[in-house]
C-alpha cells in the first residue's frame, strides 16, 4: 500500500512539474483542549445562541430571528456583530462603519452529530456554500453543533462565521485564533478555486475532507510528521481524486491545496484525535437522531419546500428513533392527536431519500410518499406519492394511466403580452425590495451570461436540478410535448450588479420564467463558467415571493 501511494505521489508531482518540498511549517502558538470546549459548550447552552448583524433595523432584526427560528431567544442569548468585532476575529479590515447584515445561530447537539450548516437565505449569501462553512467551522475547532446562517440583505457571506466565533468566545470557549485564521483562508480559497477552475463546490468539499483526514491520519501515525510527508500525501490525494473523477488538476490548483495543507497541519485541529470523528460525522453517510430531525426541519419547515402547516402544533420531542443502521435511520413522529407516522431517512450520493409511512402497520411495505432532497440546499428534487387507488391498479393497465394535466397543457396559449407586462412590473417592485435592478432579454435581443448569449444559447444546454431538459422559447407559452420547459421570459441584473460591484468576478443573478406542464416555475442560476457536463445549470428559485408572483400571473 505504501509503495503504491509513493508511486502516485511521484507521478502527480512529475505531471504537474512541481517538487515534493514546500516551505517549513509554522508552529501553532496555543494548544486548546477542544474536546473539553465542545463538552462545555453543550453543557452551557440549553437554547439557541444568536449573533445578529449590527446594521439590522428593528424590522430586519425580527425578520432575521424569524428566519433562524430564534424569535423566542432571550436578550441574554443574543449578541451584536459589527465590523470591529469581525475584524477582531478575521483581521479583514472591517471597521465600525462596515455594514453587517449576516447573522448566525448556533445550537449544541449530541455527541457524534458533527458540524452541520444550514443557509436559511441562500439567495442573499452570494459567494459561500453550506459545505464551505461546514469545512471552515471544523477547521476552526467547532464540534457537534448546528449552525444556521441568514442575511436579509445580499452579502458575499465570507464574514458570517465571525458571529459563531464570537459566541464561542462569549461562553469562555474561545477557539484557537490560528485555527480561525486558517478557516477564514479556507473560505476564500474555496471561492477562488470555484471561480477559476472546473471543480464544483461538492468536489472541492470532497477534496477538503480527504486532505484533512489524511493529515489527521498522519499525526496519529507519527508524532511529528515532516513537511515532506504532508506534501506527499497532498499530491497522493489529488492524484487519486483526479483519477477517480477523470479530470485534470493544474499545477496552480495543486499548489493552492499544498499551501492549505501546510497551514492546516500547523493548527491544533489537525492534531486532535477527535477531528477525524467530527469530519466523519459531519460529511459521512451515518445518522444521529438529531441529524435526522434537523434535516426534516430544514426541508419542510425552513427550506424552499417549507409549508407553514408543518409548523402548526409541531414539537421537537415528537420524534423517536426506531432503527439506525449505516446510511439509514427510521423515526416515528407523534402528533398532538395521538396519531403516528414513520419516516425512513437514507443518505445516498444523489441526496437524502425520505420515505413516509402512515403508521407502524404500513412500515416498511406500504409507503405513502417518497422525497429525494438535496443535502445542501434542502430542496426537494423529486417526490412521488403512492395512493391506495394506485396500489390496486393491475400492472396490465399501467399503460392506460395518463397524466391529464400534461396533455391538457400541450398546445395551450398560457402567456401573452399582458402577462409579460405584469411580469415586468413585478420584476421592478420585487427587484427594488431586493435592491437589485433587472432587465428583460429575448432570443431576438439577448443579454450576456459570462460570454454566453442569454437566453438564446442557454436553452439548448439548459440543465434543471443537474439534469438536461427540453427547453424552448415561446411568447405564447405553448408546449409541444409533455415535460417541456417553455420559457416565456428571461431577466438578469448584470448591468446593475457590475455597476455596484465593478471588481467582482461573479455574482449576477439570472432568471428564466418557465411553464412546465401548465405549472409556473421560476428558474435561477449564478453559474459563471462552463461545467464538465456542458450544461448551464438552473434550479427552481427559493424566493417564494417571486415564485408566487409568477404563478399568480400565469394562472390568470
Amino acid at each position: 500500500m505504501k509503495k503504491r501511494r509513493k508511486q502516485s505521489v511521484l507521478l502527480l508531482a512529475t505531471t504537474l512539474g512541481i517538487g515534493t518540498m514546500v516551505a517549513p511549517l509554522s508552529t501553532a502558538a496555543i494548544i486548546y483542549a477542544q474536546e473539553e470546549q465542545a463538552e462545555g459548550l453543550n453543557e452551557r447552552l440549553s437554547q439557541s445562541e444568536v449573533a445578529l448583524g449590527a446594521s439590522l433595523n428593528d424590522e430586519q432584526r425580527q425578520n432575521t430571528l424569524s428566519l433562524l427560528r430564534a424569535s423566542d431567544t432571550s436578550n441574554q442569548q443574543m449578541m451584536s456583530i459589527d465590523g470591529a468585532l469581525i475584524n477582531q476575529y478575521l483581521a479583514d479590515g472591517s471597521t465600525v462603519e462596515t455594514q453587517v447584515f449576516s447573522s448566525a445561530v448556533i445550537e449544541p447537539r449530541e455527541e457524534g452529530y458533527g458540524v452541520q450548516v444550514q443557509i436559511v437565505t441562500p439567495d442573499t449569501i452570494t459567494s459561500v456554500a453550506a459545505q464551505t462553512y461546514q469545512q471552515a467551522a471544523i477547521t476552526a475547532g467547532a464540534m457537534d453543533v448546528l449552525i444556521k446562517i441568514a442575511a436579509v440583505e445580499a452579502v458575499t457571506g465570507e464574514g458570517a462565521l465571525a458571529g459563531v466565533y464570537a459566541i464561542y468566545d462569549e461562553n469562555d470557549l474561545a477557539l484557537n485564533p490560528e485555527a480561525v485564521q486558517v478557516a477564514q483562508k479556507e473560505i476564500k480559497l474555496v471561492t477562488e478555486i470555484e471561480e477559476t477552475s472546473h471543480l464544483t463546490i461538492e468536489q472541492i468539499s470532497q477534496l477538503q475532507t480527504a486532505l484533512k483526514l489524511a493529515v489527521n491520519e498522519a499525526f496519529q501515525a507519527e508524532e511529528k510528521p515532516t513537511e515532506a510527508v504532508f506534501n506527499d500525501l497532498t499530491l497522493a490525494v489529488l492524484e487519486e481524486f483526479a483519477a477517480e473523477h477523470d479530470i485534470e488538476l493544474t499545477e496552480e490548483l495543486a499548489t493552492q491545496f499544498i499551501t492549505f495543507v501546510t497551514e492546516y497541519a500547523a493548527i491544533e485541529t489537525a492534531k486532535n484525535e477527535g477531528t477525524t470523528a467530527q469530519i466523519d460525522a459531519s460529511t459521512g453517510f451515518t445518522w444521529t437522531l438529531e441529524q435526522a430531525i434537523d434535516f426534516w426541519e430544514a426541508t419542510f419547515i425552513d427550506g424552499p419546500s417549507a409549508d407553514d402547516t408543518n409548523l402548526e402544533h409541531y414539537e421537537r420531542d415528537q420524534w423517536q428513533e426506531v432503527e439506525n443502521e449505516e446510511s439509514v435511520i427510521v423515526l416515528s413522529q407523534l402528533d398532538n392527536e395521538g396519531g403516528e407516522r414513520f419516516l425512513r431517512f437514507e443518505k445516498t450520493p444523489e441526496g437524502v431519500l425520505i420515505t413516509v409511512y402512515e403508521g407502524e402497520e404500513a412500515y416498511p411495505d406500504v409507503p405513502m410518499v417518497d422525497y429525494r432532497v438535496d443535502t445542501s440546499t434542502f430542496e426537494i428534487l423529486q417526490d412521488s406519492s403512492v395512493t391506495e387507488d394506485e396500489s390496486d391498479v393491475d400492472a396490465s393497465n399501467e399503460e392506460d394511466l395518463v397524466e391529464e394535466p400534461e396533455d391538457e397543457a400541450i398546445g395551450q396559449a398560457l402567456w401573452d403580452e399582458s402577462k409579460a407586462s405584469q411580469l415586468a412590473d413585478l420584476m421592478v417592485t420585487w427587484g427594488d425590495g431586493m435592491e437589485q435592478t433587472y432587465e428583460s432579454f429575448t432570443p431576438d435581443s439577448p443579454g450576456d451570461m459570462y460570454g454566453v448569449a442569454f437566453p438564446t444559447d442557454v436553452l439548448p444546454i439548459l440543465g434543471v436540478n443537474d439534469t438536461a431538459v427540453a427547453a424552448n422559447w415561446s411568447p405564447t407559452g405553448e408546449a409541444s410535448q409533455a415535460g417541456e420547459y417553455v420559457i416565456v421570459a428571461a431577466y438578469n441584473d448584470v448591468t446593475h450588479f457590475y455597476e455596484a460591484n465593478p471588481n467582482a468576478p461573479a455574482g449576477a443573478h439570472f432568471y428564466l420564467f418557465a411553464i412546465v406542464d401548465g405549472a409556473a416555475v421560476v428558474l435561477n442560476s449564478q453559474q459563471n463558467q462552463g461545467m464538465p457536463d456542458g450544461l448551464i445549470h438552473f434550479s427552481p428559485t427559493e424566493n417564494m415571493e417571486l415564485q408566487a408572483g409568477f404563478e399568480s400571473i400565469v394562472n390568470q
